[in-house]
């Protein structure tokens, strides 16, 4: 048992401890005091794939629940403006050349799918059961009813996640 604090989960009936990690340094922290949950955020999407090399296994081997948060990048990922393929906006820590080839790559999958980016990132990430939650960047209610359908609606058919599988930075 935790030494921690347990606190409810809102209305899940479990538990969780006080506090949480954020995900960057759980590889070379000790999970001695049972923390419970870990939080990481811009590391996990339709892009992005850095969680899977350290996070995701050292979590699960500790069993510690993974929360995903930024996974529409602050609203970037919400919808692909057609101006961002020929000139990419000034964010260099992100918008690198590679990103732009693969954000132009993720517009051309989404609109061939049918799916708006919302939908299509979250049923490519409730695939994979190694996450325990999705945080969901909403500012309306029609924008939670989205996030709630698309999670109802199940994973991507297989050959629709293989795809954006391959998007992906390793």
């Amino acid at each position: 048992m935790s030494s921690l604090e347990q606190r409810p989960f809102g209305r899940t009936g479990e538990h969780v401890t006080a506090i949480s990690l954020g995900g960057v340094g759980l590889p070379r922290v000790s999970f001695a005091d049972g923390v419970a949950t870990c939080l990481s955020a811009f590391n996990y999407g339709v892009l992005d794939r850095g969680v899977r090399r350290q996070l995701l296994p050292t979590a699960g081997e500790r069993g510690v629940a993974v929360l995903l948060g930024g996974i529409f990048r602050q609203g970037r990922l919400v919808a692909i403006r057609p101006e961002w393929l020929q000139t990419p906006p000034s964010w260099p820590d992100w918008m690198t050349p590679e990103m732009q080839s693969r954000v132009g790559r993720l517009a051309a999958l989404q609109q061939e799918s049918g799916l708006s980016l919302t939908t299509l990132t979250l049923r490519y990430l409730v695939a994979d059961r190694s996450i325990a939650t999705i945080l969901v960047e909403a500012a309306t209610p029609a924008e939670i009813e989205e996030s709630v359908a698309a999670v109802q609606a199940g994973p991507l058919a297989a050959d629709l996640h293989q795809a954006v599988e391959a998007l992906g930075l390793p």
